[in-house]
């Protein structure tokens, strides 16, 4: 997750932010439309959390941070596992937080980002456990609070939800904790060359979308 300008408000609740990212053939970013390329070795530090000042009020609970090779966590094996700095044979390298120890996180601990903070509940896959009131404004909940919603939406799983598939898709409650989300799935499975909209089909290598049966981008999709 990465915020930017002064961002506040917002809530970060059961999501999966593996600190990889996964490069396009020209060594870019991928589009986010496309999730299935393999991710490749880097030096770069990359986080599963960054929050800059000054993010206000932001609320971080019951996600999964980070990534690592234990089974329980359900990972797909090309993710590898998130480092703690220094070795160039992991996927990614953490963050080192302010105090010096190895973290997935990415906080200015002297700024209002910190001290409005509301997260816990969280899995940290550099520490390996669950991190219950791990920032000031969670500081003191009693462990009575210890106790994960599946939606702040939903009170039951949506009909549209696929069969078969665990509802909610990811959280630090869950075993697997990771599972799968239905958005990634279908895109994954679609193919962009050929199944799309006729009107418009994605040029994976440009990261865009043309005109069928044009070539390259058209203005008016990109």
């Amino acid at each position: 997750m990465r915020t930017h300008g002064n961002a506040g408000y917002l809530t970060f609740f059961r999501n999966y932010a593996s600190s990889q990212w996964t490069p396009t053939n020209d060594g870019q970013n991928q589009s986010t439309i496309v999730w299935d390329l393999p991710v490749v070795p880097q030096s770069g530090n990359v986080t599963a959390l960054d929050l800059p000042a000054p993010d206000t009020k932001m609320t971080i609970i019951g996600n999964v941070l980070g990534s690592t090779t234990d089974p329980s966590l359900g990972l797909p094996a090309d993710l590898k596992t998130t480092g703690t700095g220094g070795a160039s044979s992991v996927t990614t390298q953490s963050f080192f937080s302010h105090d010096g120890s190895p973290s997935i996180t990415d906080i200015d601990q002297s700024s209002i980002t910190w001290t409005t903070l509301w997260m816990t509940g969280n899995f940290d896959t550099t520490k390996k456990s669950v991190q219950w009131n791990a920032s000031p404004r969670t500081a003191s909940l009693p462990e009575s609070t210890r106790s994960l919603p599946a939606s702040l939406y939903y009170a039951a799983m949506p009909a549209w939800w696929p069969t078969g598939q665990a509802w909610p898709w990811v959280g630090p409650d869950l075993t697997p904790m990771v599972g799968v989300l239905p958005a990634k799935s279908k895109s994954s499975s679609f193919n962009y060359g050929t199944s799309s909209d006729p009107q418009c089909t994605l040029d994976s290598a440009n990261q865009c979308c043309y005109a069928m049966p044009a070539t390259g981008c058209s203005p008016l999709n990109n």
